[in-house]
């Protein structure tokens, strides 16, 4: 083997030892509070009481339960309180919370049920069932806090508006689905569109890029349009919670819009790998999370594969047809393999599906997200979501058709 090829071998070699022996040590720090949590023997249905600040969006699941991720800062046993600085998932019936308005990321609460140990490999150690009510102690403060009153208002403003494209207006724009209905959650499944309504690395481009553009056209130097872009997206993320999910598909979104500026893929790949290194060094429970696994190969699909295939498709097609079908077939191949480890089939109309919904999507979350920052001034907020409604109208009916 040629000299160069062996250096390249051995500096392979010494990074991926490197990264993961960061990734062994992060997990092995973490290991003591875990363990001291197993030892409690939370089993058998032993009422516990915790207190824990939420750090993940309050979801509605499909039984009427709300969900969401916390950390846990004590575990109370009886009489006796416990220490426990670990990552919790909290179930609890929507009825049995006390000052719901004030539940919210970045809010403290206290949860009262039982727990039992999470699964092996995943990042929760406590999956607790507040079934004797959950408490709000301290409301979200400072940006959370705002972000929240964002979120509610544009929840509020679509209210009234009629049909099923209203619930799908604070999805599209900051990723909250609680007023999306269980029927129109099913059909979006179905049609492979409810990522429409997750808040993507798409999501944020698109907020990127407006920034942009609005930066050059005040004639803003480079520096400055990137340092507008690194704010606008810092701030999108607080406005749609900075939950794992979110910071990931913004790590995305920065490195496919810088290799966008750069004019060249193969630095965006190069890109990608060390930001999937560096995540997975700093948060090594990634490594089993499908929707990690679905950010990144998007990402890559994205940048090694939307040219060429709008390329070949142009032979055939109109060339803006062809860049209009590249980007969800791209997606759609790459994510495929994985989306069937979730549902057993492969939707062949699932890229018509997306090819007829993509155009709107963009749209609804323009309107969408200046409708919610528009919240101090109502009557234009009621506007804006009005004209939000007819994309995400359109979405709704494309996939109940």
């Amino acid at each position: 083997m040629p000299r160069p090829a062996v250096r390249r071998a051995l500096v392979v070699v010494v990074l991926a030892g490197a990264a993961s022996a960061a990734a062994a040590s992060h997990v092995a720090l973490a290991q003591p509070a875990r363990t001291a949590v197993e030892d409690l023997a939370l089993t058998g249905g032993r009422a516990v009481d915790i207190r824990a600040d939420v750090i993940g969006k309050i979801e509605r699941r499909a039984d009427g339960l709300l969900a969401f991720d916390a950390r846990a800062s004590h575990v109370r046993i009886g009489d006796v309180t416990h220490p426990t600085p670990v990552e919790i998932t909290v179930r609890v019936s929507a009825e049995d919370v006390d000052r719901p308005w004030q539940l919210d990321v970045g809010s403290t609460v206290a949860a009262r049920g039982t727990a039992k140990p999470g699964r092996p490999g995943e990042r929760a150690v406590l999956e607790v069932w507040a079934s004797r009510g959950l408490e709000v102690v301290e409301p979200p403060n400072g940006a959370a806090a705002v972000a929240g009153g964002l979120r509610r208002g544009l929840v509020a403003a679509v209210h009234g508006l009629p049909g099923e494209g209203a619930g799908l207006i604070p999805g599209l724009a900051v990723g909250d689905t609680s007023i999306v209905s269980p029927s129109l959650d099913a059909a979006m499944k179905e049609s492979s569109l409810s990522h429409l309504t997750a808040v993507s690395g798409a999501n944020c481009a698109l907020v990127v890029g407006i920034a942009f553009a609005l930066a050059a056209a005040l004639g803003a130097s480079r520096r400055l349009r990137v340092a507008c872009g690194v704010a606008v997206l810092a701030g999108f993320v607080m406005l749609v919670t900075p939950e794992p999910s979110v910071v990931r598909a913004a790590a995305m979104a920065a490195i496919a819009m810088l290799a966008v500026l750069l004019g060249r893929a193969g630095a965006g790949m190069a890109l990608l790998s060390v930001a999937v290194a560096l995540l997975l060094v700093l948060d090594p429970w990634l490594a089993a999370s499908l929707g990690f696994a679905l950010s990144v190969v998007a990402t890559g699909s994205l940048l090694l594969w939307a040219r060429p295939l709008a390329t070949g498709l142009a032979r055939a097609v109109p060339r803006p047809l062809a860049l209009a079908l590249a980007v969800p077939l791209a997606a759609q191949l790459a994510c495929g393999p994985l989306l069937i480890l979730i549902e057993p089939t492969v939707p062949v109309y699932g890229v018509l599906a997306n090819l007829l919904a993509g155009p709107a999507a963009p749209a609804a979350t323009v309107l969408g997200l200046a409708a919610c920052l528009s919240g101090p001034l109502p009557w234009l907020q009621s506007g804006l979501a009005a004209l939000a409604w007819l994309p995400a109208s359109w979405i709704a009916a494309t996939a109940t058709t």
